[in-house]
């Protein structure tokens, strides 16, 4: 797992994505894309349920007033990001979010 997150890191740092200056989590990397396993609650220990959520509110906060969301949300969604708060959003509800969007392209 803290492979992966190192080579999100790497990939992150070298596109040209100048909106993440702006960023409101720029410099709070290790919180936005942390290795709690989002996705299935069941995974994660009841002792850590608690903290999972509050990182989740957490990061949720952050992205709440930050002025480019909406970048970083179609950022997350066109690379697919499995891991922590993106646009505002945890990565199953990027997966619903990309989902329903379809859903809607389709009709």
């Amino acid at each position: 797992m803290q492979s992966a997150l190192r080579a999100l890191k790497r990939r992150l740092e070298s596109e040209d994505e100048k909106w993440r200056i702006k960023a409101a989590c720029s410099g709070s990397i290790d919180l936005m894309f942390t290795e709690f396993d989002f996705d299935d609650p069941q995974k994660v220990k009841p002792k850590r349920k608690r903290l999972r959520h509050e990182i989740e509110a957490l990061g949720k906060a952050v992205c709440s007033g930050c002025e480019v969301k909406k970048e970083c949300l179609d950022w997350a969604l066109r690379v697919n990001s499995e891991f922590g708060i993106a646009g505002g959003l945890t990565p199953q509800e990027r997966r619903n979010y990309k989902k329903s969007r379809h859903r809607n392209r389709s009709k």
